[in-house]
């Protein structure tokens, strides 16, 4: 009973250092957490550890690289601990993602279908990988196969409020002199000149201009510049709101939504192409009051913000709520903002739907607040993050209505983006680590648009004219 009672406690004692070890992930290398922290008996079978799932904590690698791993380590020797009991022997097992290169299971896969398994992780559980060793950093970062692996953000298209515009600019988000995208679109065709209307999972939605009055609807990417000439829907020649819905992980086709309005600024309804179709379908209005049973009005306006999510377009209202309608017209929904918020940022991070905004607490002081809705049945914002916005702005003085502009939330970890001063200045702030970085300065502007880039770099038939 003592024997295993010792090898239990030294079992937990391996397992919260490293649990300890976690928020140091990445950053040396005697820091970085074993690959797997369990002990058990030799003498005693039963006793023997099952290998937990946190064999791999840290890097969610697929299940079949874990079982792999828990092979080699069940098969090794059983090394002797100098323990007061003497001759018990224990597993002793792996530290470190290293070793599990040398395992010969594992270091006989080619690089081909170590790329094909990496591709399926997270963006995030992809970058620690890269911690493994050398040789996983060069297969991650080399540029072939960076095209096969899961991208995250790389930049900022913006462009001005009005229309026709001049060319659209683009930015990294590292801040670097050259772009990693031309925002000239020489690849499309013909036409005097190009306002970008949405960006979703690396496709962009565009209006291109052949003269004063006449444009029409192109869907590219920038990334293999391909492009398709959408037909024209029956608001023809008349600036719509509209907005683009893509995502990769369901489906290679894409949806444009297109809402026309009256002299009310009610919504008769909504326009959307099926890229599967080819054809525009229009759906009645589904934004109905329950109370007076009018129908939803008031859009916030053609250059609001937008997120799809869940195989819906989620936009800000000017009645402080956020409308939701989904490729095919069944599903209509209004989802308030949280309390005592106004103007705010609604973006998709890390899978859920967030709200960035300020909001003036009863001392009479402004915190930068973040809510995550964590469900949607509930329609419950859950409070992730807050912060004094004098931490954010620092010694400059500004205007929280027309002094700073929101730009993104990173989609991948917890990052929010935006712009101060007359210059716009494009500035991150890390929720994580409280840390302020300015980037760069965009250059003053009448408050351009700011459209959220993550490349892709799939060929797409549906973008074959």
């Amino acid at each position: 009973m003592a024997g295993a009672w010792a090898v239990d406690n030294l079992r937990k004692q391996i397992d919260t250092a490293s649990l300890r070890r976690q928020r140091f992930l990445g950053r040396r290398r005697r820091h970085r957490p074993p690959l797997a922290t369990s002990v058990a008996g030799a003498a005693d079978p039963a006793a023997r550890s099952p290998f937990p799932l946190h064999l791999v904590r840290g890097t969610a690698l697929p299940a079949y690289l874990d079982y792999l791993a828990r092979r080699e380590v069940a098969a090794a020797v059983p090394c002797r601990s100098a323990t007061a009991e003497g001759h018990r022997r224990r597993f002793l097992l792996v530290s470190g993602l290293t070793l599990l290169l040398e395992m010969r299971t594992v270091a006989s896969l080619t690089d081909d279908l170590l790329v094909a398994i990496l591709s399926r992780l997270p963006v995030k559980s992809l970058r620690r990988c890269m911690c493994v060793s050398r040789t996983w950093r060069g297969i991650i970062s080399h540029p072939h196969n960076q095209r096969q692996l899961p991208q995250t953000l790389e930049g900022f298209f913006y462009v001005p409020r009005s229309e026709p515009a001049p060319a659209p600019s683009f930015t990294n988000v590292t801040g670097t002199v050259r772009p990693l995208v031309s925002p000239l679109f020489d690849f499309l065709p013909q036409h005097q000149s190009i306002f970008l209307l949405s960006c979703c999972n690396g496709l962009l939605l565009c209006r291109c201009w052949e003269g004063q009055d006449d444009f029409h609807y192109v869907v590219c990417n920038p990334a293999t510049e391909e492009w398709v000439r959408l037909p024209d829907s029956i608001n023809a020649g008349t600036e719509c709101m509209a907005r683009l819905g893509f995502d990769p992980a369901v489906s290679d086709h894409f949806h444009v939504f297109e809402f026309s309005e009256d002299h009310d600024i009610s919504q008769p309804g909504m326009e959307v192409y099926s890229s599967e179709t080819g054809e525009w379908v229009h759906k009645e209005n589904g934004w109905i009051d329950t109370e007076d049973d009018e129908a939803f009005v008031s859009l916030v306006g053609h250059h609001s913000g937008d997120v799809f999510l869940n195989g819906c377009l989620h936009f800000l209202t000017m009645d402080d709520d956020i409308a939701v309608v989904d490729t095919e017209g069944k599903t209509w929904r209004k989802i308030p903002i949280p309390e005592l918020c106004t103007v705010g940022l609604i973006q998709k991070s890390q899978g859920s739907l967030h709200f960035v905004s300020f909001l003036e607490t009863d001392e009479s002081m402004v915190e930068l607040v973040v809510y995550v809705l964590e469900n949607y049945r509930s329609q419950e914002w859950i409070l992730k993050h807050s912060t004094d916005a004098s931490y954010i702005f620092g010694e400059r003085e500004i205007d929280l209505i027309q002094g700073f502009q929101w730009v993104a939330m990173h989609p991948d970890c917890n990052i929010i983006f935006l712009t101060v001063g007359w210059d716009n200045t494009l500035v991150s702030y890390d929720m994580d680590h409280h840390k302020i970085q300015e980037i760069c300065d965009l250059g003053g502007d009448d408050n351009p648009r700011y459209l959220p880039y993550v490349p892709l770099y799939s060929e797409l038939q549906t973008l074959h004219a």
